[in-house]
């Protein structure tokens, strides 16, 4: 019989755009003069952006609220507006190479396409809880999860997929609050090949598998103790997106402004952090830093060793980021509220406005 899932867990299951669009937690580290942005041309104040890849040099496909869909071939100066797969709202996208990828969302739904966004085609996942997230590791092979501590896998380009509900560890929790963690939420997946994967979210969970999800491990236990800020999970950070460079080095982050990282795949240490809002994604860059973005118009870049510092930004960028990508070359796009598009020819070491649609 299928589980219905607790008013606890459906007043915890809002999704992560819904979250993108709430008020900031925190505001950043220092103060910028409000300088208005540039005209638009084709986004608008109500567009949305979730999430943004690149298809290869100087080409980047974005998602948006309801799915739209918008395609750039000149390293995001202007976009065309594909037909959306669906009205239903997809939350990532990952692309195996320019032309194939998958997007995950609500209701379980995945979609496929094999021309860079300019058709879609449903998958039949048989999940019905939201997705948030996806890893691609092969041509055929993908890794998506979500709510209900859900974990999909398909090793055949997704004409079959299985399902896990992993079981969640009773690490650092008061007996009385075992039942409202049973079921948390996962945000984030990053997987170094078939075998080796993490994921992240609610309550501060991180888990792991190094045997193609046979067995995971768990990873927030280390981030607890009687001297740590946090002592139990039911007041730690929900960590939003991972990133693994490889096996042992990984960084995630979540609410709070929360930065943790890992460099033997087993312990989480928390790094300081120069910013108190929420942070939603990451990209790990070719000189061993990594580029995260969040609310509050946040961009930080660094790694757990050299520390976090915020990248400069134009004025008068306030609303939430909350996806980059970059190409080989190091040109770059980030989305976000109020129809906010940026780019960068550095790899994020400087942003610029861009407001054409």
């Amino acid at each position: 019989m299928t589980r219905k899932p607790s008013l606890a867990s459906r007043l915890r299951s809002l999704t992560l755009a819904g979250a993108l669009a709430l008020p900031a937690l925190g505001g950043i580290a220092c103060h910028r003069e409000a300088v208005p942005p540039p005209p638009r041309e084709g986004f608008s104040l109500t567009d949305k952006f979730f999430d943004v890849k690149s298809l290869g040099p100087n080409s980047f496909l974005m998602l948006g609220y309801r799915s739209s869909i918008a395609r750039s071939e000149d390293g995001g100066k202007s976009w065309k507006r594909l037909t959306p797969p669906t009205k239903r709202n997809l939350t990532r996208l990952g692309f195996v190479d320019g032309k194939t990828g998958w997007g995950v969302g609500h209701e379980g739904i995945i979609f496929k396409t094999e021309n860079a966004g300019e058709s879609w085609t449903e998958q039949k996942s048989g999940a019905k809880n939201a997705l948030f997230d996806l890893a691609i590791t092969g041509p055929q092979s993908v890794w998506a999860i979500g709510d209900l501590s859900s974990v999909m896998h398909t090793t055949d380009g997704g004409n079959s997929w299985t399902l896990q509900k992993l079981e969640i560890p009773m690490i650092g929790v008061r007996e009385d609050m075992t039942l409202a963690i049973s079921d948390p939420i996962f945000y984030g997946v990053s997987c170094v090949d078939d075998n080796t994967c993490f994921v992240i979210g609610e309550f501060g969970q991180i888990r792991m598998t190094t045997d193609g999800g046979k067995t995971w491990g768990s990873g927030h236990g280390s981030l607890l103790s009687a001297k740590a800020i946090y002592r139990d999970v039911m007041s730690m950070p929900t960590f939003l997106c991972v990133r693994a460079r490889d096996a042992q080095h990984a960084v995630a982050v979540g609410t709070y402004g929360a930065i943790v990282s890992t460099s033997d795949g087993v312990t989480w240490t928390w790094n300081e952090s120069p910013v108190s809002a929420p942070l939603y994604d990451i990209r790990a860059l070719p000189d061993g830093d990594y580029l995260i973005v969040g609310a509050s118009g946040v961009v930080l870049r660094g790694n757990p060793d050299s520390g976090w510092k915020l990248a400069e930004m134009p004025g008068g960028v306030f609303t939430w980021i909350a996806a980059a990508d970059f190409d080989v070359a190091g040109h770059g796009v980030a989305g976000g509220g109020h129809g906010l598009v940026l780019t960068t020819s550095d790899f994020g070491k400087k942003w610029e406005w861009k407001a054409n649609g």
